[in-house]
């Protein structure tokens, strides 16, 4: 079995070593990665996983894999603490929007927003607006926003 243990604590260590001992295949993620590397190298077994979004593996309706983008890592992480925390409260799952938003910065004071919606009917379907002073203003705001949101500002 393919398991991901996300947080290295005392509990979350000590199941990652004991599912490695029962020789399932496990990816460690702590976000002290030398707590990852250590389990790895006492338990001469397990993957490091560098950011949470590299356990997700997911599949598109057309069976492609799902594209390793920070944006989309980010949602699929906030899906599975969502998944998490709605299975603790007995609540309604919110399923995947496998919606994402980008920032091309092309020079000259301009960038050009990408839009892409990887579940859409039919397949991905993707939109980019041409460059524009409005679309570096918007960059610059996810920038701040995803900064402050992840690191306190």
């Amino acid at each position: 079995m393919d398991i991901a243990m996300l947080g290295l604590g005392r509990m979350g260590g000590n199941m990652a070593r004991r599912l490695l001992r029962g020789g399932h295949r496990v990816a460690l993620w702590n976000r002290d990665s030398q707590v990852s590397e250590k389990i790895k190298a006492e338990e001469k077994g397990g993957e490091v996983a560098r950011a949470v979004g590299d356990v997700a593996a997911l599949k598109l309706p057309n069976g492609s894999p799902h594209p390793k983008a920070g944006v989309f890592a980010e949602a699929q992480a906030l899906t599975v603490a969502r998944h998490l925390a709605a299975e603790i409260a007995g609540a309604e799952k919110v399923p995947y929007a496998g919606r994402g938003t980008c920032f091309v910065d092309v020079g000259r004071a301009m960038a050009a927003p990408a839009e892409i919606d990887l579940l859409a009917e039919g397949g991905p379907q993707f939109r980019i607006d041409p460059p524009s002073s409005r679309g570096l203003d918007e960059k610059r705001k996810f920038e701040t926003d995803r900064f402050e949101r992840w690191f306190g500002g």
